[in-house]
């Protein structure tokens, strides 16, 4: 994951990271050798409203579009989760969405 997450960035694709973490995702970040993502971290803790809330996929796009200081279309939006009440959550708004699937 984090090689495609390096591979699409270098790409000029923008990424985000858009978990249900706590307050210490970015130290938890840096600690396992992510801390790069950190800049790109969408994190239901500061968004305040968490995956699968409908609310939490419409506050995530609004900081993607102030992020990128720009309008992004909701089907122009790529999203993955492990749990699938969140991708169907995400379908729901409009996202792109899959279930993740680790390679074999």
């Amino acid at each position: 994951t984090t090689d495609l997450v390096d591979r699409l960035s270098a790409a000029g694709t923008p990424v985000f990271v858009f978990t249900n973490g706590t307050d210490r995702v970015p130290e938890e970040l840096e600690h396992i050798g992510l801390g790069h993502l950190v800049p790109a971290l969408l994190n239901a803790c500061d968004l305040g409203v968490a995956k699968p809330d409908p609310e939490a996929y419409a506050v995530a796009h609004a900081e993607i579009e102030r992020r990128l200081g720009r309008t992004v279309g909701r089907e122009q939006v790529r999203f993955t989760d492990d749990r699938p009440h969140n991708v169907e959550a995400a379908r729901a708004f409009g996202w792109q969405a899959r279930i993740f699937t680790p390679p074999a």
